[in-house]
């Protein structure tokens, strides 16, 4: 372990020179205002400053930018068709509740998916998203009311915070990321549910250049530190339990 540390540390002392002058990196929507900037801040102080273009979009599209070569990267879940052979595992990323704090199960330590159905559902509606989180409820052949339908992340937290209805969400703010206000708590879901796996795509395969790899290696560390922020992580070397902290 030391001599591969000693040895991801020379490299990047030669890679100023071979990382490209702008950045292409695609990301799944929610993703841009809930952990990129301070990701690639800390890829930033490792490689020197480049110019990042962060295109943000839905899983689809960035799969279609990928491909077509107008972005180096993109950062998505495996929800639905993959279509890129070139795929790193980051972590998983369970499912959670978000509540209204007005709500009397925003008082319990975590909620049953049967409870959560019988309210009304503010729907993140972005494609394959909308059917993931849909589908968690199918194993109560049940699914809640959909209330409220949006392609925005923080457009949810305000429905949720407006009192539209509950959300089930994966990712949550990390870091200098905007915190939840005073009206939302987020709970764990005690149902055993398919966690989707944060993952980095790309079309170099194993040919990656040196600012690729880089990248994907402090990506990893990034979630490996914040993974006791409050939800639970498993990273391909080593798996981390967290419960949800409770006013979190």
């Amino acid at each position: 372990m030391l001599a591969a540390e000693t040895e991801f540390n020379r490299s990047i002392g030669d890679l100023s020179g071979r990382v490209p002058k702008v950045l292409r990196i695609g990301c799944f929507e929610p993703f841009g205002a809930l952990f990129m900037p301070e990701m690639l801040r800390s890829y930033l102080d490792s490689v020197g400053d480049v110019e990042i273009d962060l295109v943000e979009a839905d899983q689809v599209q960035l799969q279609e930018r990928l491909v077509a070569g107008q972005i180096d990267l993109a950062i998505l879940y495996d929800i639905g068709p993959i279509g890129i052979d070139s795929v790193t595992r980051i972590c998983k990323v369970p499912a959670h509740a978000m509540l209204n704090a007005d709500d009397p199960l925003a008082a319990r330590d975590g909620i049953w998916l049967a409870e959560l159905a019988a309210r009304p559902l503010v729907l993140l509606d972005l494609p394959h998203t909308a059917t993931y989180l849909l589908t968690l409820f199918d194993v109560l052949a049940k699914r809640p009311e959909v209330r409220f339908r949006t392609r925005s992340y923080e457009t949810v937290r305000s429905a949720v915070a407006s009192g539209f209805g509950m959300a089930i969400l994966n990712m949550r703010p990390i870091g200098r990321a905007t915190a939840d206000g005073d009206e939302i708590v987020r709970k764990p879901i005690f149902d055993e549910l398919p966690p989707p796996t944060l993952i980095v795509a790309d079309m170099y395969g194993s040919a990656k250049p040196l600012f690729v790899r880089v990248f994907i290696e402090i990506f990893h560390r990034f979630f490996t530190a914040v993974g006791p922020a409050g939800f639970s992580v498993t990273t391909p070397e080593r798996e981390v339990s967290l419960l949800v902290a409770r006013n979190g």
